[in-house]
């Protein structure tokens, strides 16, 4: 009886372990599973959006934090990605001509111009500028992470084809702004010589006007005299509106 004992206990012994191996089995399977592996790079390029606004809104400082620093690295890591692709054997002329690789290089270029800049007095403002930009093209990507949703990946592929619509219909919203824009400044506005203000007449104002919002020289309301110059050697404010008395 013993010696049964004994041995239903060296059986059982192999059984336990064998199932906790197809249990770790299983697990692993699952860990590395393509659905999973997108799960987890999709939350983490999520972490790394939050970390980018976080880093850009509340923590840009004359020196970088520890948190800014755990910005670099993880964009190093994009960039090692990429260079990986670049020199795989399915990379070379095929890797340049997919437009998510360009968008991909484009944004790391940036971002590295952005840090460059952001290390020297002179130009850290201007780095700032440089990064909040990028920060638009490291969202742009998120279209092609959720491009193989079933609901959002046709609405992609749609948009992405309306786009040649989309550019044509600009173009003829600018001309029209900008027919109203000059017209609208010749006959306000007698010779103004800044660019500045040239712009903000012939383009801003006008595509503004599309939104409702009037400018205060046309409405004349809470505009006088000393909201414009008459010369215009003021820089900060406009020229004053030409009105006919009769």
């Amino acid at each position: 009886k013993k010696d049964q004992e004994d041995m239903d206990v060296l059986v059982s012994v192999p059984s336990t372990q064998s199932a906790n191996e197809s249990e770790k089995s299983k697990l692993y399977r699952f860990v590395i599973a393509p659905i999973v592996i997108f799960y987890y790079n999709v939350l983490s390029y999520f972490g790394l959006l939050w970390l980018f606004a976080y880093v850009l809104m509340i923590d840009f400082q004359d020196l970088p934090s520890w948190k800014e620093y755990f910005l670099y690295a993880w964009v190093f890591t994009l960039a090692c990605e990429e260079i990986r692709q670049a020199l795989s054997p399915t990379g070379g002329k095929e890797y340049i001509r997919d437009l998510r690789n360009a968008l991909d290089i484009t944004a790391i270029m940036l971002f590295a111009a952005g840090v460059a800049c952001r290390f020297f007095h002179a130009t850290f403002y201007p780095g700032k500028i440089i990064l909040s930009v990028d920060y638009i093209l490291f969202c742009l990507r998120l279209m092609y992470l959720f491009s193989v949703s079933k609901t959002l990946g046709p609405k992609l592929i749609m948009l992405q084809r309306m786009m040649k619509d989309i550019i044509f219909f600009l173009f003829l919203m600018a001309v029209w702004v900008l027919a109203y824009g000059v017209s609208k400044q010749a006959i306000m506005t007698h010779n103004e010589n800044r660019l500045d203000w040239i712009f903000r007449g012939v383009v801003y104002q006008p595509y503004l006007m599309i939104f409702g919002d009037i400018p205060e020289d046309i409405k004349s309301i809470n505009f006088g005299p000393d909201s414009c110059t008459l010369n215009g050697s003021d820089p900060n404010k406009p020229k004053c509106p030409l009105y006919s008395d009769g």
